[in-house]
């Protein structure tokens, strides 16, 4: 929406100064999980449901 853009980048910045400032990469989720050899469940991910058969 554009009457947004101008909140989400300033918003954007702030995450992005933070991040940097706590040597914070922020990953995406899949990253950590095989990071730290962890699967995930039905109970902890929006995944389809025969996502713990896929590519393991």
């Amino acid at each position: 929406m554009p009457q947004f853009s101008q909140l989400k980048n300033h918003l954007d910045g702030i995450l992005a100064a933070k991040l940097k400032a706590t040597n914070d990469e922020f990953l995406p989720a899949d990253d950590y999980m095989e990071k730290w050899n962890y699967l995930y469940d039905r109970k902890d991910s929006l995944r389809k449901e025969n996502y713990l058969e896929l590519n393991r």
